[in-house]
């Protein structure tokens, strides 16, 4: 629960800073469009998800590439891996593991450098997830005739499909090497439950609510030989 409203504060203020940015880039002289179509590719890695394997019942890894053209339109594809081994107070457990893939675009509201090396954006994806659960200890209230009782759900089948819209800031390091924060809101599109139960956890998207909220930490690296050369940072 801290988490989420850790993740929900931290949306908030990328959000914030993201108008704040907007509103000072308006003042200054706009600079003339990009005509290099192709200025390099970014592999991102995440930072947060393979740590949550230390204190949380939910954890995985992803990877991302996005692709700078005219230093305006950030093409992105995902491709991750997340696990769930989740107890509820009635000792309730629920597991799952599963590939997820997103795909969507960043699109710059400020930037700096000749190859966006450092920039505020905005973005949006949609992701796709189709993965097999099991549920076990699942305890039922008994009726006037019967007793109460305990049923497992193993080997179910579900998948899910949603989209998420962020705000996200990266900031290069040093040469090819840059780290970006960004912080997401997410809803369910279409979600196709077990054929006897109800997924309460969605892998690459998370608990299996609208909406969701989450804040991620890529380490990236500028592909070698990709795009134009770099300057300086101005």
């Amino acid at each position: 629960m801290r988490l989420q409203n850790m993740s929900k504060y931290i949306y908030s203020l990328l959000i914030f800073s993201v108008i704040n940015l907007t509103t000072l880039a308006q003042t200054r002289p706009k600079a003339a469009r990009d005509s290099v179509f192709y200025h390099g590719a970014y592999l991102g890695i995440s930072l947060i998800e393979p740590v949550k394997s230390f204190f949380s019942a939910t954890w995985g890894s992803s990877v991302q590439l996005d692709v700078n053209l005219l230093n305006r339109f950030f093409p992105v594809v995902e491709l991750g891996y997340a696990q769930a081994k989740l107890v509820n107070p009635e000792q309730t457990r629920f597991d799952t593991k599963a590939i997820y893939y997103k795909a969507g675009i960043n699109l710059p509201i400020a930037k700096e450098g000749h190859n966006a090396e450092n920039l505020f954006f905005l973005g949006g994806r949609l992701g796709y997830c189709s993965f097999d659960y099991s549920i076990s200890g699942c305890v039922f209230d008994g009726t006037y005739w019967n007793r109460g009782y305990m049923k497992d759900f193993l080997n179910e089948h579900a998948g899910a499909a949603w989209g998420e819209v962020l705000a996200g800031l990266r900031v290069q390091l040093f040469g090819p090497v840059s780290l970006g924060w960004s912080g997401r809101m997410k809803t369910t599109l279409k979600v196709r439950n077990g054929e006897r139960s109800v997924p309460p956890y969605i892998p690459g998207y998370g608990l299996n609510r609208k909406p969701n909220y989450d804040l991620l930490l890529h380490l990236y690296c500028r592909l070698p030989g990709s795009g134009t050369k770099t300057n300086k940072r101005l």
